[in-house]
């Protein structure tokens, strides 16, 4: 696991779910000594359900974890753009204030990908940049299917952040901190 980098604040990391039933406790006290002090799960309810991850939520309370649930159906992407801005924004809003957010779905390639996209795009970090990290990071091609890649550019098209920022100006980056 490695956390994605541009985010002086806070810190991000795609990843795919962590074991569930006996195993749950194990691998989110896991992630928050590695840590996270949010987790951001992507699962369906029956996925949770079959993953034997329903007790998630109640889990990461317990350890002191913030849980959001943002379900999206696997190999698919949001079915509204909206919902997935207000998220996103969540998330980075969280990020400023120096949250350490892994981001899951069931094998942390497809709609972990697409959320951290949109996330790092809401801070000024271009699509392609984003795809290329969460790539590295994960040791994988990323995302799972063309339509997420798709959408991954329309979420940036839609709420003008795809040609917000040069590498260099990072006057608009709410992730660059003060200087």
């Amino acid at each position: 696991m490695e956390w994605l980098t541009g985010f002086p604040a806070g810190r991000l990391l795609t990843s795919a779910r962590p074991r569930g039933g006996d195993w749950l406790q194990v691998d989110l006290a896991y992630w928050q000594r590695y840590g996270a002090t949010d987790i951001l799960c992507l699962l369906t309810q029956p996925e949770l359900e079959e993953l034997d991850l329903d007790q998630e939520a109640r889990v990461c309370q317990e350890l002191g974890l913030h849980w959001h649930h943002f379900p999206i159906r696997d190999r698919h992407v949001p079915t509204s753009l909206e919902e997935a801005y207000r998220q996103a924004r969540h998330s980075a809003n969280r990020l400023q204030a120096g949250a350490a957010i892994i981001v899951h779905c069931r094998m942390g390639l497809g709609r972990s990908t697409l959320m951290a996209s949109a996330i790092m795009a809401l801070g000024g970090i271009s699509p392609r940049q984003a795809l290329r990290q969460i790539g590295d990071s994960r040791r994988l091609p990323v995302p799972d299917t063309s339509a997420q890649r798709d959408w991954i550019f329309a979420f940036a098209r839609q709420y003008g952040i795809s040609q917000m920022i040069k590498a260099t100006d990072n006057s608009h980056n709410p992730f660059a901190g003060d200087k």
